[in-house]
């Protein structure tokens, strides 16, 4: 109930249906949020899910809008920055991205089979305890120190505008959010963390960040709920 109480505190828009319409969201997203002249615009209605259909045509931003992108885990910026590739373009009109490393390997058992030379470097942002999926996990280490590297990134190579995350990328983007409060945050297949210690400021409530979270139908990790 907590978990989903926060959830609900942050503005945000569901979206489930097409790829083009998520990157239509996200443009939308990026172009309503202060870059463009100065101000930022009401954000999505909570209340129903955004389609692109139902967006309505922001105004070109007078400056690109930056955006740190926190990549998932087992992954590494080369390979996110890869994997954003047709996102990226389709929206650079308007977007720049700047990637960062996880600073752990990534520990998990069932890595095991994985291909590390298909995806480089497996990186993660923190580590079970128990050797589990983090995603499932209810204790992790190493989240203290994501988090001073991604507050350090912020202040070293910033401003920037919005935070982008895949999984937990997207977890660590959230907490992130309890804190800093960026213009807007892109939260893909994200989860509230299950460690109570470190989802503490996050379950506390975001308010004021308007944000876009992908979801994905076949997610067999991250439910909808």
């Amino acid at each position: 109930a907590a978990a989903a109480a926060a959830a609900a505190r942050m503005r945000h828009a569901v979206l489930q249906p097409a790829p083009t319409a998520g990157v239509v969201c996200f443009r939308h997203l990026v172009c309503s949020c202060g870059v463009a002249n100065g101000g930022p615009t009401a954000p999505p209605s909570r209340s129903a899910p955004v389609v692109a259909s139902a967006a309505p045509t922001p105004a070109t931003p007078s400056r690109k809008a930056r955006i740190l992108c926190l990549h998932g885990y087992a992954q590494n910026a080369d390979f996110f920055r890869a994997r954003t590739g047709s996102v990226r373009k389709a929206i650079k009109s308007v977007a720049e991205f700047t990637f960062v490393d996880a600073p752990f390997d990534a520990t998990g058992e069932f890595l095991k089979d994985t291909d590390a030379d298909e995806r480089g470097s497996m990186l993660g942002w923190f580590n079970a305890e128990e050797g589990s999926r983090p995603a499932i996990s209810r204790k992790y280490r190493g989240v203290a120190e994501s988090l001073a590297l991604v507050r350090k990134t912020l202040a070293d190579d910033g401003p920037f505008d919005g935070i982008l995350g895949f999984s937990q990328g997207a977890a660590v983007a959230a907490m992130l959010c309890a804190e800093v409060r960026p213009r807007f945050a892109v939260l893909v297949a994200g989860f509230v963390p299950r460690d109570p210690e470190a989802a503490g400021a996050l379950l506390a409530g975001v308010e004021g960040v308007p944000s876009l979270h992908v979801i994905g139908r076949s997610d067999a990790i991250v439910e909808t709920e």
